[in-house]
């Protein structure tokens, strides 16, 4: 389902109403199946199995190393693999999640190459990328003590319209969060099903990326709302939210 993602930093439209979502928390626009989420070897593998892997077995040494998914498309203007005669553009798309238990703490782990699983159209060359993070599974956390309490409109923009509000040092410990690969996480919000990264909703300018204000350019995205990274982890592909 591309509706279920990771969350990979804290949600911050919940912070002051819900308390900060922890790492590697599932957001599920389904109530049934989130209803029921425990912190068992089995919960996260549930979760994991949910994600579209490419790999058969894991964790992986390098995701970068694997063999993928071939993803074919024609018309592609920047082609992230191999474009044939005919103009048909290949990529591999490479994810891997998944679950494991030590001493009665069970963590999950993505390692992801960042590309899409179908076609795109982006004004600049997408890149793969080593994205590989573990974090404790669904850990606990009081929703009635919020980590922030902001009380006027200037204390909300300055925590909304902070693109390093999920920076990896704002991470609750609780997560216990292991940066493994060597792409930079700090502005990563969540990993959708297919591999692809959410990123902070601002832009690089920390301000809304579809409705700029000043004189900030309008930021382009295809229709699935992705675009590569301009600055900071240069092509990564990431999807707005």
């Amino acid at each position: 389902s591309f509706c279920t993602l990771l969350v990979h930093h804290t949600s911050y439209t919940r912070m002051w109403s819900k308390g900060m979502w922890p790492l590697a928390m599932l957001m599920a626009l389904f109530a049934d199946e989130a209803s029921g989420l425990g912190r068992t070897l089995a919960d996260c593998n549930y979760i994991a199995s949910q994600f579209d892997s490419t790999c058969t077995s894991g964790p992986v040494a390098s995701i970068l190393q694997e063999t993928g998914e071939d993803v074919s498309c024609s018309g592609v203007s920047y082609c992230a693999g191999t474009t044939d005669s005919s103009g048909v553009c290949t990529w591999q798309r490479k994810l891997c999640v998944t679950c494991s238990e030590v001493s009665g703490v069970v963590r999950i782990r993505v390692q992801s190459n960042g590309l899409p699983a179908g076609c795109y159209s982006t004004p600049a060359m997408l890149k793969e990328f080593d994205n590989d993070f573990e974090v404790d599974f669904n850990p606990a956390y009081d929703a009635m003590a919020p980590q922030h309490t902001p009380t006027t409109v200037s204390e909300i923009d300055t925590l909304v319209c902070d693109i390093t509000a999920h920076k990896n040092a704002n991470v609750p410990a609780s997560s216990n969060l292991v940066v493994k690969g060597a792409a930079g996480l700090n502005a990563v919000f969540g990993v959708a099903t297919t591999g692809v990264v959410y990123m902070n909703p601002m832009s690089a300018n920390s301000v809304d990326p579809f409705y700029p204000t000043g004189s900030f350019d309008l930021e382009k995205v295809d229709m699935c709302f992705r675009h590569p990274q301009a600055q900071g982890i240069v092509g990564q592909c990431d999807h707005h939210w």
